[in-house]
């Protein structure tokens, strides 16, 4: 089992990152838009945009904990400290954006991910005081389920 905000799966060689310091966040940048989020490992054999003109990165740990949810929040919008900033990037793809959020902010996420799209959601999350799949505890019970 991954440690729950602590490691990571590098989405080019499918490898642990076992450290966030091991790891990187990057993106396509162009325009004033930004697609592509992903986690992989600092070496540069696992950037996947490596040679890409508009790359944009930055290390894993600058966006863990509150500190690295606002600079995620700081990615779309400047807020309201600098009137002058410009609005944020567009992110041409919410869902990249929220699962690289939930990767990095959710316990459990980051493991669980690959089989919400096999969740039978009737039977291991019924009744309204059980855990959701939404939820920390159901996704933990969403990997315990996907080993037995």
């Amino acid at each position: 089992m991954l440690k729950p905000l602590e490691q990571w799966s590098c989405d080019t060689c499918n490898r642990i990152i076992e450290k966030p310091e091991g790891g990187r966040v990057e993106w396509i940048s162009s325009n004033g838009c930004a697609s592509g989020f992903k986690i992989v490992h600092s070496s540069r054999q696992c950037s996947q945009y490596a040679d890409h003109e508009f790359l944009a990165d930055a290390d894993l740990d600058e966006f863990r904990g509150v500190r690295g949810l606002i600079m995620l929040n700081l990615l779309l919008d400047a807020g309201p400290w600098d009137a002058a900033a410009p609005a944020g990037m567009a992110v041409t793809a919410a869902k990249d954006f929220v699962a690289l959020v939930c990767r990095l902010h959710i316990l459990y996420y980051e493991e669980a991910r690959h089989s919400l799209p096999d969740v039978k959601v009737e039977g291991l999350f019924g009744g309204p005081l059980e855990p959701s799949p939404s939820t920390s505890e159901g996704l933990k019970a969403i990997i315990e389920g996907s080993r037995r």
